[in-house]
């Protein structure tokens, strides 16, 4: 038998193709919890998740804030949640307020917004945490939270009210740039800003007037304009504008239309990224948004922080679980992954921070928050489920398939015996598709000892397997191999034509 086909990290780091007949943008068809950004290049399970609700959390947080070493999230319910020490060791959840609900004291009712920000002015005294909450029938309001007091001292739930107009569905995107806080309301951006000679700051209503069939439902920069997306109201429409806030002008100055309800943006690198109900799309101040992905998408409405940055990726909370589009490192190529099949509703991705710099926190289902340490590497016992499949790969000719090498990172080590089940796939080429099945023995160490490369023999046949083309199956479910991983995977087979 000769070696017809040799897998690296470089097909392993070119992410998840939409076209799962061609890897001409992506190896993998199907790549769930796979992870990645540790031990680069090579294939191994995302690690578990550690679960923090543990009875604190009682609703659903909609968006989070840091500040130095503690996070901070307001709940759909009306909580107020600190999680300590968020970036390394184990982090302590409090409900700030014990149980008594930001809208409690808000009258009409009002629900808490997705506005969330930590700020200082000149003049004032530490940092003041500001909250954002909405009502059905009449004013939205902005609190004011001292962040060195304990309640129910230092806190104001009316510190603003929002008049004209306010938003119905309690969005109200924030964004902060230096000493301005910019946020959304309906159709209209105003802030919150520091004018240096006062300890308060001074709130500003209606800075910018958008259509007022318009809900504008994110905020971004990219240095020089302040960038919103809003949704047309009952036309799947939405429109993106630029404005240049730092000379305060009259209107926009530049104004893009995307058929989709527009949630999130995201700047990185220089390229706005934004994130609609059907896909993902890419835009600058100079070219128009194109839609880049189908398989990076939200239909949460844009209450919910759903995406974040993480080196040169972004992070999407996506229909799916969470995706990351973009380069595992500089150098790498752009792709696709799905390092987390949970479907999270919002997510935050705290700076970095000496010690632990790679902690995705993310809530999910009606009241949970969990974290995913994304550099960290799976144990036998701490890992998730992993499930790869490839696109279809062109041998370029017909082979009988005949045996798989894996090669590990490291050699074996007693114990190191996952199910790591390796299978092929055949009969694309010109027959039945998947007509065609071989599974191989499992590559451990009871199988092979302490080796770095398992030759695998057959132990199943479906069909004789012969075949021009091939789909590759990695999947494990009970336990993984430990620190170890997957560094190449070499396919052998006779020609047969």
């Amino acid at each position: 038998m000769k070696k017809i086909l040799s897998l690296t990290s470089k097909d392993f780091l070119s992410g998840i193709t939409e076209f799962p007949y061609t890897t001409s943008n992506g190896f993998w068809s199907l790549a769930n919890n796979f992870n990645p950004f540790s031990r680069v290049g090579t294939i191994q399970p995302t690690t578990a998740v550690t679960s923090l609700s543990s009875g604190t959390i009682v609703d659903l947080i909609q968006n989070f804030v840091p500040n130095a070493s503690d996070l901070y999230g307001i709940g759909g319910g009306g909580h107020f949640y600190k999680i300590a020490t968020f970036y390394t060791g184990t982090p302590v959840v409090t409900d700030l307020r014990s149980g008594t609900l930001i809208c409690d004291s808000l009258t009409p009712t009002s629900l808490p917004a997705n506005g969330l920000e930590i700020f200082r002015t000149k003049k004032g005294t530490g940092n003041k945490l500001y909250y954002w909450s909405g009502s059905t029938t009449s004013s939205g309001f902005i609190g004011e939270w001292d962040l060195s007091s304990t309640y129910p001292t230092g806190w104001n739930d009316k510190k603003f009210t929002i008049t004209n107009p306010y938003s119905e569905s309690s969005i109200y995107p924030t964004l902060r740039i230096n000493d301005e806080i910019f946020y959304g309301s309906k159709y209209v951006v105003s802030e919150i800003y520091d004018n240096s000679t006062s300890a308060d700051p001074v709130h500003l209503e209606n800075i910018l007037d958008l259509p007022k069939d318009h809900t504008i439902t994110s905020l971004e920069t990219d240095g020089y304009y302040l960038i919103i997306s809003a949704i047309i109201d009952n036309a799947n429409e939405s429109r993106i504008y630029f404005w240049d806030y730092k000379n305060e002008l009259d209107s926009w100055t530049i104004s893009y239309s995307i058929k989709d309800n527009i949630n999130k943006l995201k700047n990185v690198g220089g390229v706005i990224y934004a994130v609609g109900n059907g896909g993902l799309y890419a835009f600058n101040s100079g070219t128009a948004p194109t839609k880049i992905r189908t398989d990076i998408k939200n239909s949460n409405n844009a209450l919910y922080n759903i995406i974040e940055k993480y080196n040169d990726s972004l992070i999407v909370a996506s229909t799916g679980g969470v995706k990351t589009y973009g380069k595992v490192l500089p150098n790498l190529t752009t792709g696709v992954f799905n390092p987390l099949t949970t479907v999270a509703k919002a997510i935050i991705m705290p700076p970095y921070i000496t010690g632990n710099p790679s902690r995705l926190f993310f809530s999910s289902g009606t009241v949970s928050l969990d974290y995913l340490n994304l550099l960290a590497t799976p144990t036998a016992t701490e890992y998730r489920e992993m499930t790869l499949q490839s696109a279809v790969i062109d041998l370029g000719n017909s082979y009988k398939i005949g045996r798989v090498d894996v090669v590990f990172v490291t050699p074996l080590a007693s114990g190191q015996n996952a199910d790591t089940q390796i299978i092929l796939l055949g009969g694309y080429g010109g027959g039945t598709e998947g007509l065609d099945t071989i599974t191989f023995q499992y590559p451990s160490y009871t199988n092979y000892g302490g080796v770095r490369k398992c030759k695998l023999t057959p132990v199943s046949t479906s069909g004789d397997m012969i075949t021009d083309t091939v789909r590759l199956q990695v999947t494990t479910s009970t336990g993984g191999v430990g620190t170890n991983a997957i560094k190449r995977i070499d396919i052998y087979g006779e020609e047969t034509e």
